[in-house]
């Protein structure tokens, strides 16, 4: 089982993890520009991955061979805002939607369809589009202004259709803004913002994803800056456009009673990262939610993970049943699960600690109700220095 990580440094590392031993051993390296922190994976084209530089604000597109082990740059562009963080492919395959989360601006390569590589090296201005930035309203805690003194988008999502018909859209949540836009990109009117939903003043809106149940959809939303995950129900206008609503759940990433009592000071103490939905082996559904940087005093064992069960309708979470993994390291932030890849339906979730402790694997088996157990912790390879991207290969 290969694995594409993803870093603070200079490189990105394909690494095997071999499940009956429980060990990760490192197979090939590439060196890229400064921070390749995040990489995605062509939906057809398997062997090919987009992955930024976030430092110097590039986009390359790397074909990996992960028999061989070799790497192979094959396009690159400049990303057309500051600060890449995250992006998609849309539905059709023919652009990569960029957030920028430096400069404040969502924007849009062209990609072929045919080879999946980018078409230009540079983004065209009427496919830049700059968040409209309005201080959040409401008392923030001050140890925030420096986060969201601007906008800061995170994350690019497709959202549903109410029909095929309708304009395709995509959720940017704006971390700086404390706002989730709702915004659609089509070739002959470029980028247009259709409505945006405004949080509570200083939560941060970092990630999330959608989960659709029947004929609902769910918007699960990490607020970074408060280390809540909220469960926002998305509706449609009579144009088909979506709506996110107020959130009808809140809970904390964080254990309790660290929940209860814990109060951050610094800008980025103690703030929830990753999300990832996923569907257990017996067929249940639960969020899986990293936190870092806890202050050591209050939390010496260092950062949890959170392990969220989700109710069958979607619309609620199931806090009898959490679960804290607990041993990762701090500064977790790079987190993956397999999907369907073990024949005996076990499912493994690998978690990097960006400060120092490596790489710690949990397996997850039909039978055991969603619970995930540790079978490798802290797991030191050299060179892999600051592992902040997970991809299973």
């Amino acid at each position: 089982m290969k694995v594409l990580i993803g870093t603070h440094a200079f490189h990105l590392h394909l690494l095997d993890f071999d499940p009956t031993t429980a060990s990760l051993t490192q197979i090939s390296k590439i060196e890229l520009n400064e921070q390749p922190s995040f990489a995605l994976q062509h939906p057809v084209h398997k062997e090919l991955f987009y992955v930024n530089a976030w430092v110097d604000s590039i986009i390359y597109v790397i074909k990996v061979n992960k028999e061989s082990g070799e790497f192979e740059i094959v396009s690159q562009a400049e990303s057309g805002g500051g600060g890449p963080t995250h992006f998609i492919l849309t539905p059709e395959g023919d652009s990569l939607l960029i957030a920028n989360y430096r400069s404040g601006e969502v924007t849009r390569l062209g990609v072929d369809r045919t080879t999946g590589l980018l078409e230009s090296t540079t983004v065209d201005k009427a496919d830049v589009l700059r968040l409209p930035y309005s201080l959040p309203a409401g008392d923030r805690p001050h140890r925030l202004v420096d986060r969201q003194s601007s906008s800061h988008p995170h994350q690019v999502i497709t959202l549903p259709r109410r029909k095929e018909s309708d304009v395709q859209t995509y959720l940017v949540p704006d971390l700086g803004g404390d706002a989730v836009f709702v915004v659609s990109y089509t070739p002959g009117e470029h980028w247009k913002i259709w409505n945006k939903w405004s949080s509570n003043p200083g939560w941060g809106p970092r990630h999330g994803v959608i989960n659709s149940v029947a004929a609902s959809h769910y918007l699960y939303l990490v607020n970074e800056l408060v280390n809540k995950v909220t469960i926002h129900p998305i509706t449609f206008d009579s144009n088909g456009i979506p709506n996110i609503s107020s959130p009808i759940q809140a809970y904390s990433t964080l254990p309790s009673p660290l929940a209860e009592t814990y109060v951050p000071v610094g800008p980025y103490e103690s703030i929830a990262c990753a999300i990832i939905l996923h569907t257990t082996p017996d067929g249940s559904q639960q969020l899986i939610v990293t936190n870092r940087n806890a202050n050591e005093d209050a939390r010496p064992e260092g950062d949890s993970v959170i392990v969220l069960p989700i109710s069958p309708n979607g619309k609620e979470f199931d806090t009898e049943g959490v679960q804290h993994l607990v041993g990762a390291g701090k500064h977790l932030r790079a987190a993956a699960v397999t999907s369907g890849l073990g024949e005996d339906e076990t499912e493994y979730l690998l978690v990097g600690a960006r400060n120092g402790q490596g790489l710690t694997v949990y397996r997850q088996e039909k039978g055991k109700q969603g619970r995930w157990e540790e079978v490798l912790r802290n797991a030191q390879l050299d060179g892999v220095d600051l592992p902040i991207s997970v991809n299973w290969l």
